[in-house]
């Protein structure tokens, strides 16, 4: 499991993520906005961005959660 931690002007928070390599998924959460996802592992690039993105709307306004988003999908295409 990797824990991240992300900031903004506006928000902090830390992102656990969860790689389960045997069944290819990750389990990405962030416990201070109550929010977990479970992503499947052929999702990538853009099309990972805009899943991740379009659920934390959400939670949090456009602007935080693109920038979330984004950092996620870095974060999970690393391992």
């Amino acid at each position: 499991m990797k824990i991240r931690e992300s900031h903004s002007e506006n928000y902090t928070a830390k992102v656990f993520i969860y790689d389960n390599k045997k069944e290819d998924y990750f389990v990405v959460a962030v416990p201070d906005l109550h929010w977990s996802i479970m992503i499947d592992d052929e999702l990538y690039g853009e099309a990972l961005t805009e899943h991740i993105m379009m659920h934390l709307f959400n939670v949090l306004d456009e602007e935080e959660a693109e920038v979330l988003a984004l950092r996620i999908t870095q974060w999970v295409q690393e391992t």
